[in-house]
């Protein structure tokens, strides 16, 4: 064989060779780039849709699934093959600096998803089940703008209140719920309404949800042992006039967060009771004395969220006589219920979006000697709504008639109270 034969073989087969790993390249930078696009079209479809979490799971060893939580309802949004599956994991992982290599222990991480002119935290954990990996996603648009008093769903009187007591200079003003019922929310609200040149406002958070200028907000870490009473101890040396404490969690946080309320400071925080009244209850499980609570707080807001019926499809209903007696209305009383199909406003749920109601009780002189005397929660409850707190049922009863509600749906919030 001449040589010039020779080379252009050893060319041809140096070449094809090439070629091949050429194009293995190539092929895996598209399943990248699919993987990536997944994850981008997931993420973005789950803010349009005003998601709060994301779910990546696997419910047997070839179904797995995404749902999105939307309105408080968990919804199906895709199946996913088991590769296509790891494949996100993986992409989700890299993402939320977390250690692609362990899928055996639980992990937690987060990252910020830019979406145009938009900024979105993604707070991801990870657990291992029996058959994959489970990613929740949970969603927190910054750039949402704050919502008014009024779109939160207090009432005209509520607010009244609400803007005298924020603007006192001590005292402590609860808000309480079950999780996800934006009681961080409301007090946002309240912070983005106080910040002004004159006052020191500092928070301490876990996680921080939103971003808002002119406010000092630290971070809970566990990495180096900043936790919510070591934080506000903290903040204590740090000249505060308003303080927001992101959960009172434990006896020592709540003794912190009393002292604070006590000696000069304006503190806001949340707990988790279902009602108003239940929180005093509480407050004494954790350890404090009836004097720290009749000292410091000034107001206990209890809320919840209601799942709004979809004004474009809902449908009127003849309501039943046990419903009629629960919440003392007229047989012949218009309500409406959610269309069982639902309709494209609504992505066929019959519920677009959520408001809160809310129990106010503000510490009158009456519901302090009535504490001093160790009354029952349920004393307390009448002596607070002869003194004009609306309980739950009475908000629940007017947005039901409103037609704003289904009366399932109060009925449902009536039994998670008890």
């Amino acid at each position: 064989m001449k040589v010039a034969d020779q080379i252009k073989k050893t060319w041809h087969k140096e070449w094809g060779a090439v070629r091949e790993e050429a194009q293995a390249y190539v092929t895996i930078g598209q399943a990248e780039g699919m993987i990536v696009r997944n994850v981008k079209t997931m993420i973005e479809r789950a803010v349009e849709l005003r998601a709060s979490d994301i779910h990546l799971e696997g419910y047997s060893e070839n179904n797995i699934r995404i749902r999105m939580r939307i309105d408080g309802q968990l919804l199906h949004y895709r199946q996913l093959k088991p590769t296509e599956f790891s494949e996100m994991l993986t992409r989700i992982k890299v993402l939320a600096k977390m250690d692609i290599s362990k899928n055996q222990t639980p992990q937690d991480g987060s990252f910020i998803y830019h979406m145009g002119n938009r900024f979105v935290d993604i707070r991801v954990s990870m657990v291992p089940c029996i058959y994959k990996e489970k990613a929740v996603l949970r969603i927190l648009d910054s750039d949402q703008s704050l919502m008014s008093y009024r779109a939160l769903g207090f009432s005209e009187k509520q607010i009244g209140t609400i803007k005298r007591l924020i603007h006192q200079a001590n005292g402590l003003i609860l808000t309480t719920g079950p999780t996800g019922s934006g009681k961080t929310t409301t007090l946002y609200r309240f912070l983005e309404d106080l910040k002004q040149e004159r006052l020191n406002i500092m928070t301490i958070e876990d996680p921080v949800e939103r971003k808002i200028a002119y406010i000092n907000q630290m971070q809970v870490s566990e990495k180096i042992e900043l936790g919510f009473e070591q934080g506000l101890r903290a903040i204590l040396r740090q000249d505060p006039d308003v303080i927001m404490l992101g959960e009172i969690r434990d006896s020592l946080s709540a003794q912190t967060a009393f002292r604070a309320a006590l000696t000069g400071h304006l503190v806001f925080s949340t707990l988790h009771t279902n009602n108003a009244t239940a929180s005093f209850v509480r407050l004494l499980d954790m350890g404090l004395e009836n004097y720290q609570i009749i000292g410091a707080v000034r107001c206990i807001i209890s809320q919840k969220l209601v799942r709004k019926l979809c004004p474009y499809c809902k449908e009127r209903q003849q309501p039943d006589q046990n419903a009629c007696q629960v919440f003392n209305l007229e047989a012949e009383t218009p309500i409406y219920a959610q269309h069982e199909g639902g309709c494209e406003h609504c992505q066929n749920t019959g519920i677009l979006g959520r408001k809160g109601i809310f129990e106010m009780l503000e510490l009158n002189a009456d519901i302090k000697k009535a504490m001093q005397n160790f009354e029952t929660e349920e004393v307390l409850k009448k002596r607070a709504i002869k003194a004009g707190m609306i309980p739950f049922k009475t908000s629940l009863r007017s947005e039901i008639i409103k037609g704003e509600i289904s009366i399932i749906e109060g009925l449902r919030q009536i039994e998670n109270e008890n």
